[in-house]
């Protein structure tokens, strides 16, 4: 499941990204807060941006660290305190490394997961106006079934019941009768 995630100042999802501070922020922070007149990117640019970042080769970098440390071990130059500064100085230097590519993959994955919010948001909107639109359907559909019902109960319940049942069929040779008789072929071709 993905939980939204909330800015902790002003309660309001996380939806931007500060380029000066590469933090994730919200509208109000934006606005009002630190980052007014910041350049701001969407978070779907910023974890772009973060997965194309290159990324430390560790294992790299820790073979090159050890060839360094063995070419200083076979120096005769080097002395035992110089060789343990430079021990101290190259594995500082290492987790110095594996410190900013951990910084650098939680950061990917703090995006990852404002970016998963944000698509739920957004998945979540569109579904309750998908919703709305749907129940106005219904209730159309239920005011005019109900129509209909009412409609229904005027109606007799059988036919003898029928009002107009009751009344015999008009009379085509009475002189309002809209019923013509083209047994009169004088009649047939009009008043003439």
């Amino acid at each position: 499941k993905v939980e939204k995630k909330m800015c902790q100042e002003h309660g309001q999802e996380l939806s931007l990204y500060c380029k000066e501070h590469e933090q994730i922020i919200c509208v109000l922070c934006a606005m009002k807060g630190a980052h007014q007149q910041h350049e701001l990117i969407t978070l779907k640019e910023a974890y772009q941006a973060a997965r194309n970042r290159e990324r430390t080769d560790l294992r790299a970098a820790m073979l090159e660290m050890l060839a360094r440390i063995q070419d200083k071990c076979t120096d005769p130059r080097v002395t035992r305190l110089e060789m343990k500064d430079v021990i101290v100085r190259e594995y500082d230097h290492m987790h110095q490394l594996a410190r900013e590519e951990k910084k650098r993959v939680l950061h990917l994955l703090d995006l990852e997961e404002a970016l998963a919010s944000a698509h739920m948001s957004e998945v979540s909107a569109y579904v309750n106006v998908q919703i709305e639109k749907v129940m106005a359907e219904m209730a159309e559909i239920t005011r005019q079934m109900n129509n209909f019902s009412e409609l229904a109960l005027l109606k007799p319940e059988s036919r003898e019941q029928d009002p107009r049942n009751d009344q015999p069929p008009p009379d085509p040779s009475f002189p309002g009768s809209n019923h013509r008789h083209f047994d009169d072929p004088s009649s047939a071709n009009g008043p003439w």
